[in-house]
């Protein structure tokens, strides 16, 4: 498997690795929103600081904006961490950014380049 979920308290961890594809991605996706526990979540973090996401295009990032969207609807706060550090990725986690920002939903979206500081965002209180 090209990467490995971690189920916590109110939050889940996606921790990619190997050769992903926005298909990679969307599977994911619906790993998340088709966990019993999804209502109940209020953090999810996408772990891209292993793996190749060069076959992933800039105009594809668009498509995981949507789903988030859409998911929105049915829980409404959420706090997604991104955590990137090779440009190309971060590149691709400020697109989504910067969609979900147009999008204007209740759902928080920040990028971080570790692991510790995505953690402690996701555990602090709603702001």
């Amino acid at each position: 498997m090209t990467y490995d979920v971690t189920w916590g308290e109110n939050r889940s961890t996606f921790s990619f690795h190997d050769r992903i594809d926005i298909n990679k991605i969307h599977e994911a996706h619906g790993v998340l929103h088709g966990s019993i526990n999804y209502q109940h979540y209020h953090g999810t973090i996408w772990n891209f600081l292993d793996g190749d996401y060069s076959s992933i295009k800039l105009d594809q990032v668009k498509e995981p904006a949507y789903v988030s969207k859409a998911a929105s609807f049915s829980v409404h706060y959420v706090k997604i961490a991104l955590v990137a550090k090779e440009k190309y990725i971060v590149d691709l986690c400020n697109e989504f950014v910067e969609l979900y920002k147009k999008m204007d939903t209740s759902w928080e979206v920040r990028i971080f380049d570790s692991m510790d500081s995505a953690v402690q965002w996701c555990h602090s209180k709603q702001n």
